[in-house]
């Protein structure tokens, strides 16, 4: 890791001379673990590979570096406020916000990246793009309007979605949806060009791998394990998940973390199942859950095209997943489930382990080729 310095005159006519330059803008980033943040970082890694000039804008969620350079993809993080619990970030205009900002602003970028129309940074990275003359490419995760627990919060972002989300839409290039019903939402909304490049992976890297992990957890060697990854928030449905596990001979092992943890672990606690919270893990650590379960369980309510069911569809776990979002293009012979429909998830996830593994065609989902993909409409 290498600690980045401001661009000086000197280094912004160095770029001029680059060749093609982008600026990717997430909300969220790593050291932050959700959907887009590893969707965001995956995307710069394999465009830089492909020997573009890559920045990132995202917000600093986790005090780490303002900005920093990682294995030749340099870093930009701004002050912000955290609100909902974490799950929504707005910018801190604080004398670091104006400086990074005006700094971006005096440089050079033929296209900007942006994610899921409803964040702030989105919007700030449509007003870069159109400020810079660059061309504009949004990447959309949603495929619905957002509904929330808390029916003000639901009226709020359909309110945001008919303002500031149909500006995005109809104001960026290229809508890129990662799965079709994300084209599909985006034309609704407005949105001149779309194209489908679906959600990816790194394929070769899901495989299991041998560990100690049922050790260290205290897990019998022949003891069921039934795993989630993801971030614990309401509408990924773990909830349901707890509940579907009552009556079943299996442990839960729960990666990920968020706002409903708590909650969350004191359910598991009184239903009496057998349940393993791990928090939030790096890449390594997902494989190496995973590489220990005998079926994979996504119980969301909302979903583009799930990451975490890419992962396991590659480490060829037996799946029982919800009917949401883009999961049928993962899993398009395989049946799904009712999102909520707690005495059918239970029936799936018996069915699943006494299913063996199966060996599913990943290509379409690698980023080898979506990268590709990206490129050719930058």
């Amino acid at each position: 890791m290498t600690r980045g310095k401001p661009p000086s005159a000197t280094r912004r006519e160095e770029d001029r001379k680059k060749g093609k330059r982008v600026l990717l803008c997430a909300n969220y980033f790593l050291p932050h673990r959700d959907g887009v943040a590893i969707y965001a970082s995956s995307l710069a890694r394999n465009l830089v590979k492909r020997g573009l000039d890559v920045t990132v804008l995202t917000f600093n969620t986790d005090a780490a570096a303002s900005e920093e350079t990682l294995d030749g993809l340099r870093i930009v993080r701004l002050p912000c406020r955290n609100l909902l619990s974490g799950t929504y970030t707005i910018p801190r205009r604080n004398k670091e916000f104006k400086a990074l900002f005006s700094q971006l602003l005096d440089e050079r970028y033929d296209a900007v990246i942006t994610n899921t129309r409803f964040f702030p940074m989105t919007w700030l990275g449509g007003r870069l793009a159109r400020k810079k003359g660059a061309r504009w490419i949004h990447v959309e995760h949603g495929n619905r309007h957002v509904k929330h627990q808390n029916p003000f919060v639901s009226l709020v972002a359909w309110l945001t979605d008919q303002t500031l989300g149909r500006w995005v839409f109809t104001h960026a290039a290229v809508t890129v949806g990662i799965a079709p019903a994300n084209v599909a939402f985006a034309r609704r909304m407005g949105a001149k060009k779309t194209v489908y490049i679906p959600n990816a992976i790194e394929t070769d890297k899901f495989k299991k791998v041998k560990t100690d992990l049922r050790e260290r957890l205290g897990i019998g060697a022949n003891e069921k394990v039934v795993i989630f990854t993801g971030r614990l928030i309401r509408m990924k449905g773990v909830h349901d998940l707890i509940d579907a596990m009552k009556g079943l001979d299996a442990t839960l092992l729960v990666v990920g973390d968020g706002p409903e943890r708590r909650r969350l672990e004191t359910q598991a606690n009184d239903a009496g199942i057998r349940a393993r919270f791990l928090g939030e893990q790096d890449e390594h650590g997902v494989i190496e859950a995973l590489s220990i379960a005998d079926a994979f369980v996504n119980p969301s309510y909302s979903e583009g095209l799930p990451t975490s069911v890419l992962e396991a569809a590659a480490m060829g776990l037996p799946i029982a997943a919800t009917d949401v979002g883009g999961t049928k293009e993962i899993l398009p012979s395989e049946p799904l489930l009712r999102p909520g429909d707690v005495s059918e998830m239970r029936s799936f996830i018996a069915r699943a382990l006494r299913t063996k593994g199966k060996k599913r065609e990943m290509a379409p989902f690698s980023w080898d080729e979506n990268a590709k993909r990206f490129e050719g409409i930058l």
